[in-house]
């Protein structure tokens, strides 16, 4: 009975191994394409990043234009222009957005 268990736990930690192995590669793997995000408010534009990204947690960066300003509410800022630009890929390494920021009240 014990030379049972101890082979059924070993079978499953093989199995779990297996499993992470292949899952791993699997997501790294996947490609993320920025999105065209120019002209909308910040926090929509967060969302439409994360949308394409999924729950990987991603260092988004923010520079505002014409104001030396820390950005807390997304909802007062528009978004410029970005880095990667639309089309082009979001690093799976540095996992890194940049946005050039303006206020809503503001040309770019």
């Amino acid at each position: 009975m014990r030379k049972s268990i101890i082979a059924a736990g070993a079978t499953t930690a093989v199995v779990v191994v297996a499993m992470t192995g292949l899952a791993g590669p699997a997501a790294a793997a996947e490609k993320w394409t920025m999105p065209d995000v120019r002209g909308e408010i910040l926090q929509s534009a967060i969302n439409d990043v994360q949308s394409v990204t999924g729950d990987v947690e991603l260092d988004l960066r923010f520079a505002p234009r014409s104001v030396n300003q820390e950005v807390y509410n997304y909802s007062n800022w528009a978004v410029c222009a970005t880095s990667p630009s639309r089309g082009s890929e979001i690093s799976q390494k540095t996992k890194r957005v940049y946005f050039s920021l303006r206020r809503l009240n503001e040309k770019c």
